[in-house]
């Protein structure tokens, strides 16, 4: 036996030696002696008792390189079935996570491999966690096994291995498959999964993720509710439709709720019904609110009488609910419906005079837009809606919301060629669409000025003084539109004032703009038609009662 050799074997009895300054010696001599050390060292691991396993573990770490990792390495393997080493392995595994290079890649991920069902959980442990320091591809198939491990720890380790391994791999989690990127998004660590909640959307898997998301029935399932809502696939109804029945929480149930309202256009069907009736005789008041406004997209006729009567509840959430609702599939509504839903009109108008509330304006502008849907001009109820929408925007003091409902309503209710002379409104309606065309918002002008174009008589109060600003302020924003209305609506004092703004233009424009004039009609208008009386085309002091199961006809209404 040569001497140093046998000085080696001296360092080795001497690194478990009690006085901790000799045992710190042989350490540093041992390592000092790198390369010529790792036989004597690795041989040490099988012929020394256990207890000086962890000492010669740290001399082949500091010694380091690739012979240093094979010896590691071949003890971990050869001891996998030795009781008595204990805990020696898994400090072992530690060296080779330290020790291992890029250069090594390829002999670790077998090593890893064949490691990968070692009976010992702590070795699984650490597998997992040096897979993750590896470049190679393969090493995610391996990972996902490890999460279904037997043992907690070692899918604890292959969850965060697998969120490392994507970020040293530097793949994006958009070209991660389905499974992986779940994976990442429910157990990644916390400061990843934002990032996955981000890109959830995006991914070409989006609604297969954001379902199992909500079946999870777990914190995550509003992000899968809510990311549902946003790819807008109209499928989201079944995912709805089942989480609202196998849920425990309110909460989701509301959000089940919600989510299916998003889809129905008129076309529930009977399982969604028998849903929506349950929500609505729920406990919870979120729950009843969501159920309300599916109730009022659903198209089913009794669920339909329960929103309508809703738009009158003294709730003003609860009101601004159903009319939202039933605005989003006023194209779908049945006839029946048409009076009563301006009676709702006439009815929240009425009552936002002494109880001024946003949900209120949001519940008048829906309702406004939504009978607009319900008439032509030709209908014999149509000077009825537009005296209604005229009231509403006279009360409204310009509120954009009811401004735009109505303008969208009279749009529908006036013929696009405009009411001859004889039939134009009386003045003192016509007057409430006068201070819009002093609107800031230069859409809410055009359309006025369109309205009046169609409707409003030449001698409505101040409209003249309106069309005479409009001539010299912005001209250019409404000269064909302004011009038509100055002349349709037959106003002498307006039609003088387009004529001086005509002769001060320039020689080529006076021109085109005369040939316009000649439009001018000379039919005098007859004496206007009394305004309706609003009081006496509705019974305004009757309400509905809320019982959904007695009132289920909507025969009431069509009577």
């Amino acid at each position: 036996m040569t001497t140093e050799r046998q000085q080696i074997i001296r360092l080795l009895r001497q690194l478990t030696d009690a006085d901790e300054a000799r045992a710190a010696q042989a350490h540093e001599t041992l390592v000092g002696l790198g390369e010529r050390a790792l036989g004597v060292v690795s041989a040490g691991l099988t012929k020394l008792e256990p207890r000086a396993h962890p000492a010669l573990i740290r001399v082949l770490a500091e010694i380091g390189g690739s012979k240093a990792l094979v010896r590691l390495m071949r003890f971990v393997f050869d001891a996998r079935d030795d009781l008595e080493v204990g805990t020696t392995r898994g400090f072992a595994m530690q060296a080779i996570i330290e020790v291992a290079g890029p250069e090594d890649d390829a002999r670790l991920f077998e090593f890893l491999r064949d490691m990968r069902h070692d009976p010992d959980e702590l070795v699984r442990t650490y597998v997992a966690e040096c897979f993750a320091t590896l470049r190679d591809p393969r090493v995610f198939e391996h990972l996902r096994e490890a999460l279904t491990d037997p043992s907690l720890y070692v899918r604890e380790s292959a969850r965060k291995a697998f969120s490392a391994a994507q970020i040293r791999q530097e793949i994006h989690p958009l070209e991660l498959e389905a499974r992986d990127f779940f994976h990442g998004l429910t157990c990644g660590p916390e400061e990843r999964r934002g990032l996955f909640e981000r890109w959830l959307p995006e991914h070409r898997e989006a609604f297969a993720l954001a379902s199992a998301l909500v079946r999870r029935d777990d914190a995550q399932s509003t992000l899968g509710i809510q990311t549902l809502h946003a790819l807008g696939n109209p499928a989201a109804r079944g995912v709805a439709l089942r989480h609202f029945k196998l849920t425990s929480s309110d909460a989701d149930r509301a959000a089940s709720l919600r989510l299916m309202a998003d889809f129905l256009n008129a076309d529930a069907r009977p399982e969604e019904v028998r849903c929506i009736e349950q929500g609505l005789g729920h406990g919870d008041g979120f729950v009843q609110l969501a159920a309300l406004e599916a109730a009022g997209r659903s198209g089913h006729e009794p669920l339909l009488y329960h929103a309508l009567k809703s738009t009158r509840a003294d709730n003003t959430i609860v009101t601004a609910t159903a009319a939202t609702a039933l605005h989003a599939i006023a194209q779908h509504l049945p006839g029946w419906m048409s009076r009563e839903v301006l009676k709702s009109v006439q009815l929240i108008r009425r009552r936002r005079a002494y109880e001024p509330n946003s949900n209120l304006l949001q519940a008048e502008a829906a309702l406004l837009r939504t009978f607009g849907e319900f008439y032509s001009p030709q209908s014999p109820d149509a000077p009825l809606a537009q005296h209604i929408a005229l009231d509403s925007l006279r009360d409204s003091h310009q509120f954009l919301p009811i401004a735009e409902g109505c303008l969208h309503a009279l749009e529908r209710l006036t013929p696009s060629g405009g009411y001859p002379a004889n039939s134009r409104w009386h003045p003192g309606d016509a007057s409430a669409l006068v201070p819009l065309l002093d609107h800031p918002n230069a859409s809410i002008q055009r359309r006025a000025l369109e309205v009046i174009r169609r409707a409003a008589p030449g001698d409505t109060p101040n409209l003249c003084h309106e069309f005479e600003r409009l001539l010299y302020a912005d001209s250019d924003t409404f000269s064909s539109l302004l011009i038509s209305a100055i002349i349709e609506t037959n106003s002498t004092a307006a039609l003088l004032s387009l004529t001086r703004w005509v002769d001060s233009q320039a020689p080529d424009t006076q021109q085109s703009l005369r040939a316009l004039l000649q439009r001018k009609h000379a039919n005098r208008r007859p004496p206007l038609p009394a305004p309706i009386d609003l009081d006496n085309e509705f019974d305004l002091e009757g309400d509905f009662d809320f019982d959904l199961e007695r009132d289920r006809s909507p025969s009431a209404f069509k009577n």
